[in-house]
């Protein structure tokens, strides 16, 4: 038996390393369905990518603020605040896509061209937005918010290892005035360890993806609850 829950963990172990999009073990994440800009929900498990040296390499981003070009993501919402502007650059060796990169405030970050509250299971959510572009650059029709607005490589949605996006977030505040550009604390909104960060970058796996994460979950816990019995 002994060898049985053993050879469990360690498939469980290989479904985290074959299928996971970044280093972390994944998050569990689920939406507040509030919407007052885009209309969408992500649930289930999810990746977080961040700063050094909080976040290992291969979930690693580099981010700084840049000066902000002019775009207003969300003119319907926007109150004349602080509109600043992000760049981030991919120093994974993944390629991620538009439709699975979301930015999620911290507790104590505020903005007006949020989507949805999302957050990590067992805390309480962000404001968030999908980090999606505008038709005239490719983006889908009839979104409201959309606040890509650069690609270093391609404008074509695809965030490529070495290439960086650069999105706008408005109305922005942080209560202890911290950068937009600041990844650096795991954990997402209320979960989030402040002080280092702001807000984080999130990352959806593709729905296989998900359920070949919650299968290597199932076995390890499984395993380790064998194990201590």
């Amino acid at each position: 038996m002994k060898k049985h829950i053993n050879y469990l963990a360690l498939v469980a172990a290989a479904l985290f390393t074959l299928v996971r999009p970044a280093g972390a073990w994944p998050l569990k994440i689920y939406t507040l369905h509030d919407p007052i800009q885009d209309d969408w929900s992500i649930s289930g498990w999810a990746h977080e990518l961040g700063n050094e040296p909080t976040f290992p390499e291969d979930e690693r981003i580099e981010s700084w603020e840049v000066p902000w070009g002019g775009w207003i993501p969300c003119p319907t919402d926007y109150k004349d605040g602080v509109v600043v502007q992000v760049a981030m650059r991919n120093l994974t060796r993944q390629t991620f896509y538009e439709g699975e990169v979301f930015y999620v405030a911290d507790a104590d970050t505020s903005l007006s061209n949020w989507d949805e509250w999302v957050g990590q299971v067992d805390f309480d959510p962000g404001q968030a937005f999908m980090i999606d572009r505008r038709a005239a650059l490719g983006g889908q029709w009839g979104q409201k918010n959309t606040p890509l607005v650069a690609e270093s490589f391609i404008m074509d949605g695809i965030w490529q290892p070495g290439e960086i996006w650069q999105f706008v977030i408005q109305d922005y505040t942080s209560s202890w005035n911290g950068s937009p550009a600041y990844f650096g604390s795991l954990g997402i909104g209320g979960a989030s360890g402040g002080g280092l960060s702001t807000g984080s970058i999130v990352i959806i796996p593709e729905p296989g993806t998900a359920m070949l994460l919650l299968l290597g979950g199932w076995l390890l816990a499984f395993g380790t609850r064998r194990r201590s019995r």
